[in-house]
């Protein structure tokens, strides 16, 4: 992982995995499904935001399902990206 992607943390995509994935749970019972966010759909991104001094940061790995041509990511996964990014900030 780029160090300049999180300043002040060693590894913080595990550190605040449990947190979010907590933060969402009473979301989820009221039928909370975000494509984009959502810890337990099991279509989507996955995306995890947590807070890193004045910036938002989202880690994410592709997954071989959101490509469009070989190794090429799908352009509506980019904009998908890019729209809940946009959202979060």
């Amino acid at each position: 992982m780029p160090k300049a992607l999180c300043k002040n943390h060693a590894d913080p995509y595990e550190r605040f995995h449990e947190s979010f994935t907590l933060a969402f749970a009473d979301m989820e019972e009221q039928g909370y499904n975000c494509f984009a966010c959502c810890p337990s759909n099991p279509f989507g991104l996955k995306m995890e935001f947590y807070e890193d001094g004045d910036d938002i940061v989202c880690l994410w790995k592709p997954h071989t399902n959101f490509q469009s041509w070989l190794n090429t990511l799908h352009g509506g996964i980019q904009s998908t990206l890019m729209d809940e990014v946009g959202g979060w900030v």
